[in-house]
């Protein structure tokens, strides 16, 4: 059998060897051929692109050769040396050859087509039509790669004459400035002897390559079957030894006499059987330890899971476990977080067989990740186990282990639902436990489960308290509420909702309908709001006054939806607002009364200016009178009515704004209420706050209560002016009619197709954000006692939606607010338009030749423009004191100024102070309808003539022009 064995090992071998030596053999060959084949394709490829690059560099060397040339002559050189310069460039390139028998040639045209250097015989001809056998126009081709920025051509040519056509390459460049191509070429063929010889050189390194490679396999061959016979016969020797073996290894253990074999080969492959039966007793021996480990872990999960405490269980558990491994402390580290970029464990729970517990030593509470290496922290985080010595661990983390006797640790991840949990550790302090790669997978499945226990079990005790907490803070709000389901019966409520109900426990009313409860009418909605949104499935608000109970509610209510999307009930919440509504009312009226103090300032300043109006044109219809003048009596007469009217209109606005009256309300015109609250406004407003409208010329007309909206107003425009009185700004009231956007029409349960858009916009800084939920509420307020401001935004907000309308706030803190409000327009409209026009003008003794009159006030301005007619002056009048400045620059015959002192943008006194800048000797009338303190210094400074009152007559006008004339003569 022995010579069975060694002799068909000695012929596979030898074929072995011998199909291996013809298979090295052919692959040595076909790899030389590869290379021969490759580098004659390398020889055509380099000749190739050494010829282009050639021809390339001889045109680029032509072209800076014509640069050179170029550079010569400067750009205002005569028509006659460009031209001697063009004829040394062509005749140089048409003498220069660049290969080494001087054949090839530079040729040159231009882009007409036209050679200008080249073979003598094509020079001065054109070669536009000239295409090679294949119809390719070559001069084309040249014109068009030169206009691109050059490029190669390839085309056939003949080489000389009466010769066949050979392809040629050719480079082409470009002289734009004399609109020349330039190129160079050579023919294929020139390359075909260079490479015919390194072909033949080719061939004959190639058969010398393949004799040397059959010699040296048959010697290679020859010596490999010597071999080949010398170890057979040694192999049969190595082979008794195994038979032996493997006849009894199955049963007993047996080892194989490694010194007696000849090979390695052989030796190793005892030392692998030998090895094999010794791992062969290990693995039952690990199997024995894995089965009882196993079942230490069943006991410990039992015990974790049965436990009633938490912490108890859990340390009980990892008792188990430490007894089952033969370790002397385990331990639980969970994460708690990061603390300055860094993640943070904390020992949580732990076991020790010898009572040194770590739980109270606060070096293991909050522990950085630093005390362990940063490759087992990432493999940790990567979900790998960890085990080695405490020679291992970072100084800090020795001495710690060294203190606790830590001889050997094994640090398990714990990850709980894909992410990095904590750290399950086993320490030795005795003899070191071996860990193989079976028990640390069960130890790690154990983590988890450990891990999703320990979570399970705080989420439950995490929920009683959030239960324990809700219904303490559900019991301690102070408005009522009520769980409702689908039939609007109580199935849960408040300690406040039982209080109102007037019950002492929940199972009173539980059941009950909430209408035979909390039964009321509402401002809003007449049915119960409960019910209704049961119906249309929208929370609803309204404010609800109980006849059962007398009392006044805030009531909401709120669907309740199951995630499947099916209505589940409704959540009903009453706030009693009983007080606040009976002390609302006071506030309102007290407020009213309150701003009337602020407005009594300007109010006095407009009556002036209506006295004034009133005094100034009846004088002048008085004085027309006498003269038995009619043409414009009429006019002034009706300025006459017109200022009682608005003072009779003023007054009663005034008694309906300090009246606690009902609401009356009629088809009106927005647009007078707004402009007299603006006229109100820029009375009593400080200089430096600038009034600005912007009233749409539509007239409209709305459902409304004259004098709620003109509270509301003043209200907004004081609150406005107020927040801008230190550092002044701009109030901006704006009117339009516009339609509601979509979002808007979707609050609105029926909103009208158009409304009137009413904007009051400061900039005073704007609101708190924290604040800004709070302004709607009934006696908030952020401004100091004593600052009467008007009836408050509660107000305002109830009125407006007491017109079918509502509010917007746009609040920029550090800009300012902007109240937005939208009142519903009615069909109604009145167009009447009344328009009046003062056009007169009567010559008297003329005291002043032109004279410039300013004032905010209109129907002063025309009453002063009149007057000065009268007393036979030529006026100019305008509102606005920058136009007064630039009248004043323009107009040298202004010759007397005559200006308002209270003005929104530049009081009168700045005005004069301007004025007088530029016209040093111009006399100056301020007129003032306040009683102010002006200063004497400043008043001499702005060059001011005369001090006028209002309301001026027109005697006493006529008086100061006769004593400024006197001082001007």
């Amino acid at each position: 059998m022995q010579t069975k064995i060694s002799r068909y090992f000695l012929q596979l071998l030898t074929v072995t060897v011998l199909l291996a030596v013809t298979l090295i053999g052919s692959l040595w060959f076909w790899d030389t051929y590869k290379v021969y084949l490759r580098d004659i394709k390398e020889i055509r490829t380099s000749s190739l692109t050494q010829q282009r690059r050639e021809i390339k560099e001889q045109v680029e060397f032509a072209l800076k050769y014509i640069s050179y040339m170029q550079h010569k002559t400067t750009k205002n050189a005569p028509a006659s040396d460009q031209e001697r310069i063009k004829s040394e460039i062509l005749d140089w390139l048409q003498h220069y050859r660049w290969d080494k028998n001087n054949c090839n040639y530079i040729f040159v045209g231009n882009y007409d087509g036209v050679m200008l250097a080249g073979p003598p015989e094509v020079i001065g001809k054109n070669m536009l039509g000239v295409t090679d056998i294949h119809g390719v126009h070559i001069v084309q081709e040249f014109i068009r790669l030169a206009q691109n920025g050059g490029g190669y051509l390839q085309y056939v040519m003949p080489k000389f004459k009466n010769i066949r056509s050979i392809p040629k390459i050719s480079y082409i460049g470009a002289v734009p400035e004399y609109y020349w191509f330039i190129g160079t070429g050579r023919y294929i063929d020139d390359i075909k002897a260079v490479i015919a010889a390194r072909k033949h050189q080719l061939n004959k390194e190639f058969i010398s390559h393949i004799l040397q490679i059959c010699i040296l396999f048959l010697l290679l061959s020859t010596l490999i079957l010597v071999i080949i016979f010398i170890v057979s016969r040694r192999v049969r020797s190595n082979l008794e030894p195994f038979v032996s073996f493997f006849h009894q290894a199955s049963s007993n253990f047996v080892q194989i006499q490694e010194d007696k074999l000849n090979f390695d080969e052989f030796r190793l492959l005892a030392e692998d059987a030998n090895t094999m039966l010794r791992e062969r007793d290990k693995i039952q021996e690990i199997l024995r330890c894995q089965e009882n480990l196993l079942t230490g872990l069943a006991k410990a999960g039992h015990q974790l899971l049965s436990g009633s405490e938490l912490d108890l269980a859990v340390t009980d558990a990892l008792a188990i476990l430490g007894k089952t491994c033969g370790v002397d402390r385990v331990y639980l580290f969970e994460i708690i977080g990061r603390q300055n970029s860094e993640t943070k464990v904390t020992l949580r729970y732990e076991w020790t067989n010898n009572g040194n517990s770590r739980l109270d030593d606060p070096r293991f509470q909050r522990i950085s990740q630093t005390l362990l290496k940063s490759r087992w922290a990432a493999e940790l985080r990567q979900g790998h186990a960890v085990h080695s010595g405490v020679d291992d661990f970072s100084g800090e983390a020795a001495e710690l282990s060294r203190e606790y006797g830590v001889k050997t640790i094994l640090l398990l991840p714990v990850i709980y639902r894909g992410r990095f949990w904590g750290v399950l550790g086993c320490d030795t302090c005795k003899e070191p436990v071996h860990w193989s790669s079976n028990n640390i997978h069960s130890l790690q499945s154990f983590a988890s489960t450990l891990c999703t226990v320990i979570m399970q079990r705080r989420s439950e005790r995490e929920a009683t308290r959030i239960r324990d907490q809700w219904i303490t803070t559900f019991n301690s709000i102070k408005d009522a509420i009520f769980l409702l389901d689908t039939d609007n019966r109580v199935v849960n409520a408040n300690a406040e909702a039982l209080r109102v109900a007037g019950v002492g426990n929940l199972s009173a009313i539980l059941g009950k309908n909430l209408p035979n409860i909390l039964h009321g009418k509402g401002t809003r909605f007449k049915a119960c709001l409960a019910e209704l949104t049961l119906e249309q499935g929208i929370p609803l608000s309204d404010e609800v006054h109980s006849s059962k109970l007398d009392k006044f509610f805030f009531s909401s209510s709120f669907p309740v939806y199951h995630q499947e999307g099916e209505l589940a009930g409704v959540i009903y919440i009453a706030r009693d607002v009983t007080r606040e509504k009976n002390m609302e009312q006071q506030l309102i009226q007290a407020r009213k009364m309150e701003a009337l103090g602020t407005l009594a300032g300007g109010i006095a300043h407009d009556f002036n200016n209506i006295l004034a109006a009133i005094m100034g044109f009846s004088e002048l219809a008085l004085v027309k009178l006498q003269h038995r003048e009619t043409v414009g009596l009429d006019d002034d007469i009706n300025q006459i009515l017109q200022a009682g009217k608005r003072a009779k209109e003023l007054v009663a606005q005034l008694l309906a704004f300090s009246r606690n009256q009902e609401s009356r309300k009629a088809v009106i015109k927005g647009e007078p209420i707004l402009e007299e609250t603006i006229h109100m406004l820029r009375a009593f407003v400080p200089a430096n706050i600038q009034v600005t409208t912007q009233i749409s010329p539509e007239k409209r007309t709305i459902f409304a209560d004259p004098t709620a909206l003109h509270q509301v107003f003043m209200n907004l425009g004081s609150n406005g002016a107020q927040a801008m009185k230190d550092k002044g700004g701009r109030l901006l009231i704006k009117l339009e009619e516009t339609p509601l956007s979509r979002e808007q029409q979707q609050r609105i349960s029926e909103p009208a197709e158009s409304y009137l858009h009413i904007v009051f916009s400061d900039e005073g800084g704007g609101i708190d954000p924290r604040i800004v939920d709070k302004i709607y509420d009934p006696f908030f307020t952020t401004k100091e006692v004593g600052e009467g401001t008007g009836m408050g935004l509660a107000a305002v907000h109830g009125i407006i939606e007491d017109h079918d309308g509502f509010m917007e706030l746009e609040n920029k803190p550090g800009i300012g607010a902007t109240f937005h409000i939208y009142l519903p327009q009615t069909i109604k409209t009145n167009t009447q338009h009344i328009a009046s026009i003062l056009d007169q003008q009567k010559t008297a003794t003329r005291t002043f030749k032109l004279v410039l009159i300013v004032d905010d006030e209109a129907m002063l301005l025309a009453m002063y423009k009149d007057m000065f007619s009268l007393l036979g002056c030529d006026t100019l009048t305008t509102p606005d004191p920058n136009n007064a400045l630039a009248f004043l620059k323009n107009n040298p015959d202004i010759d007397l100024l005559c200006t308002d002192y209270d003005m929104p943008e530049m009081n009168g006194l700045e005005l004069a102070t301007q004025c007088h800048d530029l016209r040093p000797n111009l006399p100056i009338l301020l007129n003032s309808g306040l009683q102010v303190d002006l200063d004497s210094d400043a008043v001499q400074r702005a060059g001011v003539s005369a001090i006028l009152t209002k309301p001026v007559a027109l005697q006493e006008l006529q008086k100061t022009l006769l004593l400024l004339t006197e001082r001007k003569n």
